[in-house]
């Protein structure tokens, strides 16, 4: 047997397939672009100022996504196998529990690692410009593979030790949230209690070693060593999570086969026993929305986002009230950004969640059958929809009313303040905007992920999908607005180009929702009928008919 076979495989694979070429194109040409656009904000600032500034912004959104590719690609690579029963079936063959790994690594992660290197070119343009030197482009380009290598292996570890792929997710986001943000702003705080160093505990973070990768050694020696620290160990840190990787996965082996089985009794019992409280719970809902009913009864909220969710609220709740009380000092300041990035985290978790959520259940009813003989027994799609919304509202509304509450909270907080009038009002209004886009991308994540989950048979492909496709367009929209917030631009022009990234976000998000509630009535007809429609088809057909409508008010559009 060669060495490393499924590796070989996989690879041989992947370099025939057209998409990645194209995915390498798109990401190489998409990275120039807005390089453009970062370059053409309007900043009355030196070239080489500029420069750095959009190497960092760059720098800085492609950290983000290294930091979390492992969530992205690696969550689902061992619990697909335990899924489908195929991970038994590998153990037959003479495999080895590092070539399974190794294969499922290079299987999941090389998409990434395309994107990230198709990049690098363009990292590098702000060199020719000045301002950035050709060892920072490089430090960056290590730590961005450091990091990644890190990430890809986390995701990995826990998809080994999870049962499911939502807790394969969960697991490796957290994870990799305490080490970048974590673990660094825990040795800033140390730092600054005792006054005393914390290097050892920040060079595991990768958000640090990115901000050191930045320092010139010639001008801040120490910065440098820390850097250089700080790459070996993580990369350490992720050889060692793949070796463990392959030891606990042979370990799978013995489980499977050698385990004894379980009295059928007990599980049916304790199944049927929760089934019977949560009948009671949402009884009222059966008669109405029986779909809806359905989702509610089989698929709570996990036990784990809930002690999650609100444990990061009594983290906002209590640095708000360390700010109050040292309201005198510097430190207030840093307690109250604290609670701000405490209410981004859990904004972000409940949006995971709601996505999570949308696609599994009706991935699972697709899978398994039931949702075809839902429609062929007369649940039609409209019905299907609504029952799907409503379970995802109801199971969410607390959590979506606990974190709008918690967002308006920093206003006691500003009101115990000296500020101004006029930073004041841009807080309520920026608030108020919050909960507005939170509101709006929760009702978009609940329709996509229904349309991608009725449409991928991989639920990690499903909630990638999903949540790039809605949030992403967002998120790049930023990066103008950083650049403009880095450089010290006038206060008049940050505003006229946020209302441009919102006017920017709600159209991206018009046209996602229209494009899966399209390709929604596409996936139901061929649910339906077998037969097979042209998404393009129907979007012209759906503006013929609203444009029909329009002209004809009186109902004689209905004959088309």
């Amino acid at each position: 047997m060669n060495f490393l076979p499924v590796v070989q495989r996989e690879l041989l694979v992947a370099a025939r397939m057209r998409s990645d070429l194209w995915f390498r194109f798109v990401a190489a040409l998409g990275g120039m672009a807005f390089f453009v656009l970062l370059w053409s904000t309007p900043i009355q600032s030196q070239p080489q100022l500029v420069s750095d500034i959009v190497f960092r912004v760059l720098g800085g959104a492609l950290f983000g996504f290294a930091l979390f590719s492992g969530s992205l690609y690696t969550a689902d690579a061992m619990t697909s196998e335990k899924r489908q029963g195929t991970l038994g079936l590998l153990f037959l063959t003479e495999l080895r529990g590092y070539d399974i790994v190794l294969g499922k690594l290079a299987a999941t992660s090389l998409r990434a690692v395309y994107g990230v290197i198709a990049l690098i070119p363009v990292l590098s343009l702000p060199v020719l410009v000045g301002g950035v030197s050709g060892g920072q482009v490089a430090r960056l380009v290590f730590t961005l593979l450091v990091t990644m290598l890190a990430s890809l292996s986390i995701g990995m570890m826990a998809s080994v030790i999870s049962r499911d792929f939502r807790g394969a997710l969960g697991a490796s986001m957290i994870t990799a949230v305490i080490l970048a943000f974590g673990l660094d702003g825990a040795g800033w705080v140390w730092h600054r209690a005792t006054g005393k160093p914390a290097e050892a505990i920040r060079l595991w973070s990768p958000l640090a070693a990115f901000r050191w990768s930045q320092a010139e050694p010639w001008r801040e020696p120490l910065k440098h060593a820390a850097f250089k620290k700080a790459c070996k160990r993580q990369a350490l840190a992720g050889v060692a999570l793949l070796a463990v990787a392959s030891v606990t996965i042979r370990g799978y082996r013995d489980r499977v086969i050698e385990a004894p089985r379980k009295p059928a009794g007990e599980g049916v019992v304790r199944r049927g026993s929760l089934v019977g409280y949560r009948h009671l719970q949402w009884g009222d809902v059966l008669e109405r929305q029986p779909y809806a009913w359905f989702q509610l009864v089989m698929r709570p909220v996990p036990l784990e986002f809930q002690l999650a969710y609100y444990g990061l609220a009594g983290a906002v709740i209590l640095a708000l009230g360390v700010s109050v009380g040292i309201s005198a000092t510097p430190g207030a300041l840093w307690a109250v950004g604290a609670a701000f990035f405490l209410l981004w985290t859990m904004h972000l978790l409940l949006k995971v969640q709601v996505t999570l959520a949308a696609t599994r259940g009706i991935a699972e009813d697709r899978a398994s059958g039931a949702l075809e003989l839902l429609v062929v027994a007369g649940q039609g799609r409209e019905q299907i929809i609504r029952g799907h919304q409503r379970a995802l509202f109801l199971q969410h509304r607390t959590a979506v009313l606990v974190l709008v509450g918690l967002q308006f909270v920093p206003i006691l907080r500003v009101s115990m303040s000296d500020l101004s009038l006029g930073p004041a009002a841009a807080l309520c209004v920026g608030l108020i905007y919050g909960a507005g886009a939170l509101w709006l991308d929760l009702e978009t994540l609940a329709q996509v992920g229904l349309r991608h989950g009725l449409k991928e048979s991989n639920p990690l492909a499903a909630f990638r999908a999903t949540f790039l496709r809605v949030m992403l367009p967002a998120w790049l929209g930023l990066l103008p607005l950083a650049v403009l917030l880095f450089s010290g631009a006038a206060f008049g022009t940050i505003l006229v180009v946020f209302h441009v990234w919102l006017l920017w976000a709600a159209y991206t998000v018009y046209r996602v929702r229209k494009r899966s509630r399209i390709d929604l009535e596409h996936g139901f007809q061929t649910l339906a009928t077998g037969l097979h429609f042209d998404t393009d088809d129907w979007e012209l057909r759906d503006d013929f008919r609203r444009a029909a409508g329009a002209q004809y008010p009186t109902g004689e559009a209905s004959r088309w």
